[in-house]
């Protein structure tokens, strides 16, 4: 997709392509979550103030775009035209149900599609701020280990990122530090914590013990991860 133009809201970045026939349209959420649509000139829908419209070109005078990206539409049921806010358009779409994410998209990474360097400075501060959280949560080390050496931990969601809201993103209770191979063993449900602690593994995960994993491994579980944990155990976990 050639970028014309990009814009941020909320937590989500939208990404313009302009077509001689249209626009198209990605929404890219910080989950990594993407949404396209493209909007074909002469399109007809209903804003989100009501009222039937007809979008008909990029105005002449929009050579530097505008935030939200505003072609010009004509209104169905009365004299005039009005601006028509794309990115206003696509949320309606999704709200509707009638734009669905592309398939896979939820496994992104959001950096590879954000390239607005402010969204993306936004984006790394709060995953910087996230780790720091977390590290003192979890006293600078392993949660399962004790190792404190910084090059080899990882700080990683219970739930995870995709499926949390703004406040889970950023709660560090729903935070682990673990080192590598305990972090993706984690974060890919070959193992889990219950609520004492107590190391969970897998009927899958034959071979754990030569991957440094052993059925003896704990946590010192915190009141606050409970909740999350709970959420691992019955959607990330592989019980079965």
């Amino acid at each position: 997709m050639r970028i014309s133009h990009e814009y941020r809201k909320n937590s989500s970045n939208y990404q313009y392509e302009v077509h001689d026939d249209g626009v198209k349209v990605r929404r890219v959420d910080d989950s990594g979550t993407v949404y396209e649509y493209k909007f074909i000139w002469g399109m007809k829908f209903v804003t989100n103030r009501n009222n039937p419209i007809e979008i008909v070109s990029l105005k002449k005078e929009q050579k530097s775009f505008v935030a939200g990206f505003y072609p010009l539409a004509r209104y169905l049921e009365k004299e005039g035209t009005t601006d028509c806010s794309l990115s206003e358009q696509i949320d309606i779409l999704i709200k509707n149900g009638e734009v669905v994410p592309l398939q896979d998209s939820c496994n992104i990474d959001p950096e590879e599609y954000i390239t607005d360097r402010e969204a993306l400075i936004k984006l790394r501060r709060g995953q910087a701020q996230f780790r720091a959280d977390v590290m003192d949560v979890w006293r600078n080390c392993c949660a399962v280990t004790q190792n404190n050496c910084h090059k080899l931990l990882i700080a990683s969601h219970i739930k995870p990122w995709k499926v949390s809201d703004d406040v889970e993103r950023l709660d560090p209770f729903n935070g682990l530090i673990l080192i590598a191979t305990i972090d993706k063993a984690f974060d890919s449900g070959l193992i889990s914590f219950d609520d004492k602690g107590n190391i969970l593994i897998s009927k899958y995960f034959v071979d754990f013990e030569s991957a440094g994993i052993c059925s003896t491994m704990k946590i010192d579980v915190k009141e606050k991860n409970k909740f999350y944990l709970d959420y691992h155990r019955k959607n990330v976990f592989e019980k079965l």
